[in-house]
């Protein structure tokens, strides 16, 4: 059944799918500038962007624009700067207890079952549900988290709301994967000398290793 996975055609696609991440990126350069010069957006400056009606509402304080001259409101840098390591801090936190979420998954005795592809199967339903239900949590979480950073225009809102939401579901769906490739059934240890993580022994792979629940997860 691995061999339906496991065979030298994996190289080939694998190549393939190189290449055509590649291109696919260079062409949507090409087509986000072919619509910035539609647009004529091509001189667009973020400086010259009004401020957000959000923004506008909570400012505290209201100063004079040194590019168009106008007072507007105003938000202090330094305060601002300090959220926004704050929500760092907290991002890492998510990040640590989502990659240490998806070990003791596939260690539970209860979703190993009798037979390996059935523990596999019944693992990866589980983590689907957990994706699916932390994916609406973390897109509410970015929402608000950038919201309290007090960003001026909605240029910066979107671009620290994307960045948020992309390392939010990157570590969501990708974890698990990563577990299983990279380190389940490694740094196993030997009998008498098992090595453990937070108190969890470390997980060996089935006798035909970990490509065909990496393949299920894939799935």
């Amino acid at each position: 059944m691995s061999y339906l996975f496991d065979h030298p055609g994996t190289v080939f696609y694998a190549i393939f799918v190189s290449f055509w991440a590649v291109t696919f990126l260079e062409y949507w350069k090409r087509k986000c500038a072919s619509l910035a010069h539609h647009w004529d957006c091509m001189d667009f400056e973020e400086e010259e962007e009004k401020p957000r009606p959000e923004f506008a509402a909570r400012a505290p304080l209201i100063e004079r624009n040194s590019v168009t001259g106008l007072r507007e409101p105003s938000f202090p840098a330094g305060i601002r700067t300090q959220r926004m390591l704050a929500v760092l801090i907290f991002l890492v936190g998510i990040i640590i207890y989502r990659v240490m979420g998806a070990m003791p998954m596939f260690k539970s005795r209860e979703l190993r079952g009798w037979a390996s592809i059935i523990s596999g199967s019944t693992g990866a339903v589980v983590n689907l549900t957990m994706i699916m239900f932390l994916g609406r949590v973390y897109e509410k979480l970015a929402v608000r988290l950038t919201e309290w950073e007090m960003h001026r225009t909605q240029t910066e809102f979107e671009d620290h709301l994307t960045f948020k939401v992309f390392i939010f579901q990157f570590i969501n769906f990708y974890s698990s994967i990563f577990y299983i490739a990279f380190f389940k059934g490694r740094y196993v240890g030997y009998p008498g000398h098992y090595r453990h993580i937070f108190h969890l022994r470390n997980e060996d792979c089935s006798n035909s290793g970990c490509l065909m629940e990496l393949a299920q997860q894939l799935i």
